[in-house]
């Protein structure tokens, strides 16, 4: 004859308690280092796409001998006051006459005010770049000559936190470098 077990097999309400206390507290854990991990992410993304439209503006306007603008916009259609310093967006186009004025059939690239504001992040100017930026065709100088001199600051922000953000340091000739702020946004 076979012998039922004395014990019964199961957890106790206590025992799934616990264990669902333990696993709490490790979601937790893991989705806020997560959500750091993506704002990370995103963060160096709009680093190096801004990097790049800095040069495409250089470049082309060199290359094709036309000037270029690249500036804030609050619309993804029309650059922002000249005044204003905080982007939630920008647009790069082509405008000779430096009229800050963009048409859509001139426009190179934009950057929607859905991909970088709703998304978390802002840029800051300096007054002297307030609205925008205009760079002319074939300005090359002499190693040395004024290559340095800052014209202002572009700096990328996250809307939530006041730290330091990441600058772009542009001079009036359309060379820059970059480093980390050190203002805080």
């Amino acid at each position: 004859m076979m012998q039922l077990p004395s014990k019964e097999y199961g957890i106790t309400l206590i025992e799934l308690l616990i264990t669902l206390s333990i696993s709490s507290i490790l979601f937790l854990f893991a989705s806020s280092s997560h959500q750091s991990i993506q704002v990370a992410i995103q963060e160096e993304f709009l680093k190096y796409e801004f990097t790049q439209q800095l040069r495409i503006a250089k470049n082309l306007a060199s290359i094709e001998n036309r000037a270029i603008t690249l500036c804030g916009t609050l619309d993804g259609k029309t650059c922002i006051d000249a005044k204003n310093q905080k982007w939630h967006g920008w647009l790069l186009f082509y405008d000779d006459q430096a009229s800050f004025q963009p048409q859509e059939e001139l426009i190179i690239h934009q950057k929607p005010v859905s991909l970088l504001f709703d998304k978390g992040f802002h840029i800051k100017t300096t007054i002297n770049i307030g609205g925008g930026i205009n760079f002319k065709a074939r300005r090359q100088y002499a190693y040395g000559m004024a290559r340095s001199i800052a014209n202002g600051r572009i700096q990328i922000c996250k809307n939530e936190m006041n730290d330091k953000g990441f600058d772009f340091i542009i001079n009036v000739y359309g060379y820059f470098r970059t480093e980390k702020g050190k203002d805080a946004c």
